[in-house]
């Protein structure tokens, strides 16, 4: 499934997006099956949790590198509730242009 793909080909993707929008303000929101502090994932409730943890730290460290800024607040709702279990495995980012 998607927790067990790596995580650096979509990155690499997505660094191709942000040398084509470097001037132009986005925000890009991710199904990112990827869960971390930075976004302020609870304690994850699924099965997959450890996986989702280690393409936390890789986006993570692709988030700071980039110097995106992370739009998740904290919450006492989840952004995943399904069968598998409960978890914040989503996330939404913006450029520096769409933060002036």
């Amino acid at each position: 499934g998607k927790f067990s793909e790596p995580l650096e080909p979509y990155l690499g993707y997505m660094d191709k997006l942000l040398l084509l929008a470097s001037s132009i303000p986005f925000i890009l929101g991710l199904d990112a099956n990827a869960s971390s502090s930075m976004w302020f994932s609870k304690v994850s409730r699924h099965s997959s949790g450890y996986r989702s943890h280690s393409r936390g730290e890789a986006l993570s460290e692709w988030v700071v590198a980039n110097s995106l800024h992370i739009l998740n607040e904290p919450s006492e709702w989840y952004t995943f509730d399904g069968p598998g279990g409960v978890s914040d495995i989503d996330v939404t980012l913006m450029n520096e242009a769409a933060s002036r």
